[in-house]
Parts: C-alpha cells; sequence; structure tokens
C-alpha cells in the first residue's frame, strides 16, 4: 500500500498530511533520503525529487 501511495504522490505534500506513514526526512548518511514506516523497524526509504520517488528501498535501518 505505501509502495502504491509513493508511486501516485507527485510531492512530498501528498504524502504529509497522512499522518499514519509518518513521513520524515533522514540525516547522516541517508540526510538527502524521506522515510515512512511500514512496521516495527522497518522503513520505505527514498529520494523524492521533480514528482518522482527514486532509490527506493525498504530498510531497517535502526
Amino acid at each position: 500500500m505505501r509502495l502504491v501511495m509513493l508511486q501516485n504522490a507527485r510531492s512530498l505534500d501528498d504524502l504529509s498530511p497522512l499522518k499514519s506513514v509518518g513521513l520524515h526526512k533522514l540525516s547522516g548518511d541517508r540526510k538527502e533520503q524521506w522515510a515512512m514506516t511500514i512496521n516495527g523497524p522497518w522503513r520505505l526509504c527514498f529520494r523524492f525529487e521533480a514528482g518522482h520517488a527514486y532509490d527506493v528501498e525498504i530498510v531497517d535501518y535502526h
């Protein structure tokens, strides 16, 4: 479901009102990325540019 939401988003504003996704900007080695909560420690991480998500991955980065 999160992947479909990400694919349909044209801007981060399309995702941010949905508090259940836990959208947040990352820092450190992942400072150019954003993340959404999947469950537990799992996050959907991605870069977002010009209305498209790139380098999408599911990770436990904690």
